[in-house]
């Protein structure tokens, strides 16, 4: 196959990297911290950070603007969604990290670091071992996050359906 098409191949594969990066790692994160700075209780530390970042009037304006949706978003929503999109986003990260490689016991083990620390986590939160609440619910969303991230960026599919065809042709 003549160069500039394989040229072009390659630059198709780097935008889908791209397009993955943005669609399942950062659009993920970006949504669970929205709805952490529009909608948890400012207690939490990540508020005295953005204080010392001097980001603390920019987010209580957006906190006002999005205060009449508060009542009408559920408390799962607010809650337990932000953990589940962490732990996608970061399978994620490790499926695509790992999508040229052939599919393993070491690839399976990092994609699963998110839900083994969401989960342990919360473990440990039942046992009083750490600071915080066990909540089911988010059991739940590391669970669901980590099966939607392991269904639809898996190694396999990226490797069967792109890095074989450029090896194919190339």
């Amino acid at each position: 196959m003549p160069q500039a098409m394989c040229a072009d191949k390659r630059y198709s594969l780097a935008l889908a990297m791209k397009r993955s990066i943005i669609v399942h790692i950062l659009f993920p994160i970006a949504v669970g911290a929205a709805i952490y700075i529009l909608f948890r209780p400012n207690s939490l530390l990540v508020f005295s950070w953005a204080k010392t970042a001097g980001l603390s009037e920019l987010i209580e304006s957006a906190r006002r603007l999005s205060e009449p949706l508060r009542n009408s978003i559920p408390s799962w929503v607010i809650y337990s969604l932000p953990d589940g999109l962490w732990v996608y986003a970061m399978t994620a990260f490790f499926a695509v990290l790992w999508k040229e490689a052939a599919p393993g016991l070491l690839q399976t083990c990092w994609m699963l670091t998110g839900a083994f620390l969401g989960i342990g986590s919360e473990t440990l939160q039942g046992f009083g071992l750490v600071r915080g609440a066990f909540d089911v619910g988010d059991v739940i969303a590391y669970s669901i996050g980590t099966l939607l991230a392991v269904t639809l960026v898996s190694p396999r599919r990226a490797t069967a359906s792109n890095h074989n065809q450029v090896q194919e042709y190339c």
